[in-house]
């Protein structure tokens, strides 16, 4: 479960990372 759950969050911050390089890129 905290395998789980350590997987998500980090699936959370790539998603965020990325959002925040298309803004800066557009």
């Amino acid at each position: 479960m905290f395998k789980y759950t350590l997987f998500h969050v980090k699936l959370r911050i790539q998603k965020w990372a990325f959002e925040c390089w298309l803004m800066r890129v557009n």
